[in-house]
């Protein structure tokens, strides 16, 4: 265990040197390059209802109450002591010089996990899947943030230039798409259309410009003849999106407030059109509008206004008063139609917001119908957040200190680099493609079992049966004897299914360059068929598995 802990000190040491030589030996081995960045951010949670800051808080306190009872103060005077400005100001000052220290901590929790404190993890990959960075983030920190130090990461280690940065709509800021702009890099970025203004509304609903396409799973293609406008269609528009953000100066109004400047970026805006889609939308809305209803019926106190969700369909009496005083106001009253009939309106439809990189060759540029298909292509970051949640079971976490935290997620993201790694040999040979559990499980499956010599090792892969499932009688779990003594049939189904094509480990075990193993093998065979044979037995046999000899041995003797 303590090599373990001091493993992953080291990892958080040198894991940006790691990440980086494992994506370059990949790029050399592929002949490939970076041409697209796709980022998002989700977050792992600890089993503690402390976060740092508490912990911090809690054990400073400790410290302190310890010794002013070591120096002989009475317990009344040590309260008085914790409730004087004088300890205040020196926790404040434990905290700020710690501050560093600080990673678990209360936020966004995606998976509802707001009583327990987590971390943010953001990751990038490149167009084929392939993690090529990933950095771990205190928990109460805003996804919007932690755009800028990705950029700084992916420069500095693989000194982009002329990459398509893809993201979703969380990471959708006017600053964040004025900064990736002014490093010259071009983006592809969902747009909400829900609150927009009139005219982006307008230019939307419009059907002039609009082109139809098909999807076929991978890629769009325009469809060309007039567009159907119960059918799937897109159209492309140049677009300004502008915000206020505040200075960098650090400045304030007379009032406290930092002072703001307005941001402006010139860009392309794709609207897309999906009748699956809207299908779907419509379907919450009525669902939406049920327990609206529901809450209108039963005079539920609704809170603050909402934007989103069926709350947003509540008309309150406080809309139709405008006292803020009595808390009864806020009790729903009614249905407003305005809003239900937009979103009715607006079923079906998305934007997507994106700008090329400065420096691309105009030959590489994206066509507009790729750049449906980059967006859509942000699903594998999503594929590779489940396989580290569900598979490398990232969360929860059972670390503590903040090297560990990092360590522990970037030992995830190297093993996820290891699985794309090897779906990419495997494509190669022509089979069927296999998921990262399919081969997280043939690995962990994968076992041979020494006879009492301990010279002979058996092949007892679970995936390798030797009966055939329709062979088992019904509620039973396990073959008759009759069955087991049909030694002719029991090896005409191992050979038929061997027939059938290699099993999942035998896949990858060529892959990687070595050799099936056989149903039984002998030491020098699986040295042999794994490449291991500059391994003393010590190393390449476990202890178990000598006691385990030695103690058969003496049984049959």
């Amino acid at each position: 265990m303590d090599n373990y802990y001091r493993g992953l000190d080291f990892v958080s040491k040198f894991g940006d040197r790691i990440i980086t030589h494992a994506v370059k030996r990949h790029l050399d081995h592929t002949k490939g390059e970076i041409k697209m960045a796709f980022f998002d951010c989700t977050n792992c949670y600890f089993e503690t209802p402390y976060d740092d800051k508490t912990w911090q808080i809690i054990r400073y306190t400790r410290k302190r109450c310890s010794e002013l009872q070591k120096a002989g103060l009475s317990n009344e005077d040590i309260d008085n002591w914790l409730e004087s400005e004088e300890f205040e100001n020196e926790l404040k000052s434990h905290l700020d010089a710690n501050e560093d220290l600080i990673l678990r901590m209360r936020g966004k929790s995606k998976e509802g996990r707001f009583g327990q404190p987590i971390v943010t993890v953001a990751l990038a990959i490149d167009q084929t899947g392939l993690p090529i960075d990933a950095k771990v983030f205190v928990g109460n920190l805003s996804e919007i943030r932690t755009l800028s130090v990705m950029l700084d990461s992916l420069k500095e280690k693989y000194q982009i230039k002329d990459i398509y940065f893809v993201a979703d709509k969380g990471l959708n800021s006017t600053d964040n798409l004025r900064e990736i702009g002014d490093r010259g890099l071009g983006f592809v970025v969902s747009q909400g259309v829900l609150n927009k203004n009139a005219n982006f509304v307008s230019e939307m609903l419009d059907l002039k410009g609009y082109q139809g396409f098909e999807f076929d799973g991978l890629n769009f293609s325009v469809k060309e003849g007039e567009v159907d406008p119960e059918r799937a269609r897109f159209k492309v528009c140049d677009h300004e999106q502008s915000s206020y953000v505040p200075l960098n100066d650090g400045s304030l109004t007379l009032s406290g407030k930092p002072k703001k400047h307005k941001v402006t970026v010139k860009c392309k805006v794709a609207f897309v059109f999906n009748p699956t889609r809207r299908e779907r939308e419509l379907q919450d809305l009525k669902n939406q509008l049920t327990r609206a209803q529901l809450a209108v019926t039963n005079g539920e106190l609704m809170g603050n206004p909402y934007s989103t969700g069926w709350r947003a369909f509540i008309q309150t009496k406080k809309d139709a008063a405008k006292n803020k005083n009595d808390k009864d106001q806020y009790r729903a009253t009614g249905i407003k139609e305005d809003v239900y009939k937009k979103r009715e309106e607006l079923a079906g439809y998305s934007a997507i917001v994106f700008r090329h990189p400065d420096k691309l060759d105009k030959k590489e540029v994206l066509k507009d119908e790729q750049i449906l298909g980059t967006y859509h292509k942000l699903v594998a970051i999503e594929d590779c957040f489940r396989v580290m949640k569900n598979t490398f079971s990232i969360r929860p976490m059972n670390v503590r200190i903040k090297s560990h935290i990092e360590g522990h997620c970037l030992i995830c993201v190297l093993a996820l680099m290891l699985i794309k790694s090897l779906q990419t040999r495997l494509a190669a040979d022509g089979g069927k493609v296999l998921s990262a559990e399919t081969i997280s499980e043939a690995l962990s499956s994968a076992m041979v079992v020494p006879d009492p010599t301990g010279e002979i090792f058996l092949n007892v892969n679970p995936r390798l049966k030797f009966a055939l499932l329709e062979d088992l009688h019904k509620h039973k779990t396990a073959i008759s004897e009759a069955e087991m003594e049909d030694q002719d049939k029991i090896w005409m189904n191992f050979m038929n299914r061997q027939e059938s094509g290699p099993i999942d480990i035998d896949r990858i075990l060529l892959a990687v360059g070595c050799t099936p193993i056989s149903v039984a093998s002998n030491r020098t065979d699986l040295r042999n068929n794994l490449k291991l044979r500059g391994y003393d037995d010590e190393v390449l046999f476990s202890p178990y598995i000598s006691r385990y000899c030695s103690e058969m041995s003496r049984k049959v003797s």
